[in-house]
């Protein structure tokens, strides 16, 4: 049985479309229970691709510097 990756920080973003604690969709959290374990490993394969996406746009992100 594939575990979920639910990281209990339930937190919809609506303009990316997926929580931001696990990385799931609405729709692939509410299938989860009834999904087969190959149809899991593919949203795990997604999610690897989501947090990828999302630390390479943090990189473009320009930092800000603070003085003291």
């Amino acid at each position: 049985m594939v575990k979920s990756p639910c990281t209990n920080i339930c937190a919809i973003d609506y303009n990316v479309g997926f929580c931001m604690g696990c990385k799931r969709t609405i729709k692939e959290i509410t299938h989860w229970p009834n999904l087969s374990n190959i149809d899991r490993k593919k949203i795990l394969l997604k999610i690897l691709d989501r947090k990828f996406l999302i630390s390479k746009d943090r990189k473009k992100t320009p930092k800000v510097e603070t003085f003291k």
